[in-house]
């Protein structure tokens, strides 16, 4: 509002040069067009006030006198020096000099030193006037103190900082909880289930306890794999996939089935689009977002996955501030249950955070986190007893001929370095390898040892399975140093975190591939299978 006074101030100083009042005080001048001028300067709350090239003030309004208990005779031929400390009364009329070189208006904020009121904030707009032939006669200027209204606004800050604080504890604290109440559940089933091991170690009870334990460790994995995906800690092993290809067999993973009723349907038409994503990543945005809208309809319902391509509108730019320029392809989950309201849309991505119970939430959490590390975009249209539609914006790739699939070679051609600082885990890395078939010749259980052993050994070394967080040097530069020894080595990196700057830099520097623990014995072989094509 108050910005829109330069266009006023603009028009004042046109009415001032036509009324013939550029070269004299305000009040000397008789006629209906001096007196409805004053008229509206006068109802103006703020200062308003007219000076000449030297900044030699001719005249002011009501509020400008009001604000220093002057009369109209007291404010012709004063100065700035006459108002205020010299320091403000430079620092004006050094602004009014610059102003009126360029010629341009000029807006500031200033903390004033007054006289007996200590210190005030003033926001000052000024625009020079000319006479009839365009002559600069002047300056004409209009000031707000906004002393309070600046305290009312840090005020308002430290608040709403106050407010976010507590919000980040909240979501601390219900994240927390969610994350104790899901492992606590796994943790009971396995100690549980050893207990019982313990006291009839029969070949039944031994089958069944075992596929508890396994099942639990699982459950305490993807917990583990949504809470990185949360955080955006790393893409994890992200290839080209067909979307459509994909998202058809992802729908029966998610363990829904259309029933009499919930109808699951697919309305794809993305054949020939392709994608860079994590499949397992994937395949979790999938789930969360089929097993939300089938938990949204209480009894019958509709549940349509749909593939599209998107048009941006300018509303949905402004929504995700700047869109990342490029082609993008839509899918989206759409139901038709209870919707939601807008405070739970707005925290719907919150860990943990949930309309249902406690515990229960994490999934949406994970899909924002694992969109966002792919640069792609979530928007989520809902409305209370209308349903529910999450759209993902996903980064398209571009059109590619078809490649033939290489044959990998048979596993007991190649011979495997490992090198992991965990005893336990490289024992069973071992039984991994020997059980598919590698022929495993040298361990180590850190950097230094890893590099003796590969520059002593007289035989080929064909691939090596390296941990990223060594006790004794960084990823990056063990690679590099294994490398330069064995330049035809290939190695495939295993970590229990992420795929994060660590392990990100080595794979810049040439590394070819990244396992992510806990893994299966299935999972190591076909990330092996792609080194040995």
């Amino acid at each position: 509002k108050f910005s829109a006074m330069l266009g006023f101030l603009a028009q004042m100083a046109t009415m001032i040069a036509r009324s013939g009042l550029a070269n004299l005080r305000l009040q000397e001048c008789a006629g209906n067009e001096k007196n409805l001028l004053y008229s509206v300067i006068d109802s103006i709350p703020d200062s308003i006030f007219i000076k000449d090239c030297e900044s030699v003030y001719l005249d002011c309004n009501k509020a400008f006198k009001t604000f220093f208990g002057l009369t109209a005779k007291k404010i012709s031929g004063q100065t700035d020096f006459d108002f205020f400390p010299e320091e403000s009364a430079r620092l004006f009329q050094e602004k009014d000099r610059t102003m009126l070189a360029s010629g341009r208006p000029q807006r500031n904020q200033e903390w004033v030193k007054c006289e007996d009121d200590g210190e005030r904030l003033f926001d000052t707009l000024k625009v020079p006037y000319r006479d009839g032939q365009g002559h600069l006669l002047g300056v004409i200027g209009i000031s707000r103190d906004i002393t309070e209204l600046k305290k009312i606004e840090a005020e308002n800050i430290a608040l709403q900082a106050k407010l976010l604080e507590a919000r980040k504890l909240e979501m601390v604290k219900t994240l927390a909880g969610g994350i104790a109440h899901d492992f606590n559940n796994a943790l009971t089933s396995v100690i549980g289930n050893i207990e019982l091991l313990k006291m009839n170690p029969s070949a039944r009870n031994l089958r069944d306890c075992t596929k508890a334990v396994e099942e639990s460790a699982y459950r305490m994995a993807d917990l583990t794999k949504k809470l990185l995906a949360y955080a955006r800690g790393g893409k994890y092993q992200e290839r080209k996939l067909k979307l459509q290809d994909f998202l058809e067999k992802a729908v029966p993973k998610t363990g829904f089935r259309s029933n009499e009723k919930i109808a699951i349907e697919l309305d794809l038409d993305c054949r020939e689009a392709a994608i860079m994503a994590d499949p397992e990543q994937l395949q979790m945005i999938i789930n969360a977002l089929i097993g939300n809208a089938v938990e949204a309809i209480s009894e019958y319902g509709r549940i349509v996955l749909t593939c599209k391509t998107p048009n941006f509108t300018e509303a949905f730019k402004l929504q995700h501030e700047a869109v990342a320029s490029g082609a993008y392809i839509c899918f989206s989950v759409k139901d038709d249950g209870c919707g939601m309201s807008r405070e739970c849309r707005e925290r719907i991505f919150e860990p943990f955070f949930s309309t249902k119970f406690t515990g229960r939430g994490l999934s949406m959490a994970a899909t924002y986190g694992i969109v966002k590390n792919h640069g792609g975009y979530i928007n989520v249209n809902s409305t209370p007893g209308q349903g529910t539609e999450v759209e993902v914006y996903w980064p398209l790739l571009p059109p590619e001929p078809a490649q033939t699939a290489a044959i990998p070679a048979a596993p007991e051609k190649f011979t495997i370095l490992v090198i992991e600082d965990d005893e336990m885990l490289l024992n069973l890395e071992n039984k991994f390898l020997e059980r598919l078939g590698y022929k495993v010749v040298l361990t180590a259980g850190n950097g230094r040892e890893a590099l003796r052993q590969v520059k002593e050994y007289d035989g080929g070394i064909d691939i090596c399975l390296m941990d990223v967080r060594l006790p004794d040097m960084p990823a990056e530069f063990l690679y590099r140093q294994l490398t330069n020894i064995r330049p035809d080595l290939k190695v495939l990196l295993c970590s229990a975190s992420a795929l994060d700057w660590e392990a990100q830099k080595a794979i810049q520097a040439g590394a070819q591939g990244f396992l992510e623990k806990p893994f299966s014995l299935t999972q190591l072989q076909e990330s092996l299978a792609k080194l040995t094509y």
